[in-house]
């Protein structure tokens, strides 16, 4: 992982819960819509409820994933 991403994770591991789930959230969000499978929309809750995240990872009805 290169350096400046290095340390943009460390800053945003330092924020309070809700606030790294609203970015995990956002990040997800900025994918490619057909890049994000249910296993992993699955794997990211069960990360985020191991870091004590609450899971607000929700598919839209309205969006398209293959």
């Amino acid at each position: 992982m290169p350096d400046n991403v290095s340390k943009l994770l460390r800053k945003a591991l330092a924020f309070p819960v809700e606030a790294r789930a609203t970015v995990a959230s956002s990040l997800l969000e900025s994918l490619d819509q057909t890049a994000v499978s249910d296993a992993f929309i699955e794997s990211m809750r069960g990360s985020l409820a191991k870091r004590g995240m609450p899971s607000k990872l929700e598919r839209d009805a309205d969006r398209n994933f293959s």
